[in-house]
């Protein structure tokens, strides 16, 4: 079965996703560090 992708549409809602899920890995990082550390983290 062959198909083609034309729209990047997929693509762009692939790269939105990620980086949805990065920052949101980083936000959770940021909150344990500063529960370890006792700072406060950035505002976002």
């Amino acid at each position: 079965m062959e198909y083609t992708i034309t729209s990047e549409r997929p693509v762009m809602n692939l790269i939105e996703a990620a980086k949805a899920y990065y920052f949101g890995l980083l936000n959770e990082w940021m909150r344990e560090v500063s529960d370890v550390h006792g700072i406060s983290p950035p505002a976002p």
